[in-house]
């Protein structure tokens, strides 16, 4: 299963075109980036970055991923305002609606 984690790994590592960058700003190392980024690979069956002498960059399906991947961790964004409205207003108890 895909975690938030790898997402987040995944988006980090997009925009920085670097596992070593990425590794500073997730307060993390690269060796622990480029395995997360590796799991994902696997568990997708494919490569998401070309990796090269100067940095990564995103193959055509890693784009894909990344895009869905941005619209996820938009989506947990937004539930979490929700979440926080829904508490400041004492609504923290009301049954989530049947499905």
């Amino acid at each position: 299963m895909i975690e938030l984690k790898q997402l987040q790994y995944l988006i980090m590592c997009a925009e920085f075109c670097s596992f070593s960058r990425a590794a500073e700003e997730l307060y993390t190392t690269q060796p622990n980036v480029s395995k997360v980024i590796r799991s994902l690979e696997e568990e997708l069956g494919f490569e998401l970055f070309q990796r090269q002498n100067r940095g990564i960059q995103l193959t055509t399906k890693g784009r894909l991923v990344y895009e869905y991947a941005c619209k996820v961790l938009d989506h947990i964004r937004q539930l979490s305002e929700i979440a926080d409205i829904d508490m400041e207003n004492g609504m923290k108890n009301i049954p989530p609606p049947s499905l």
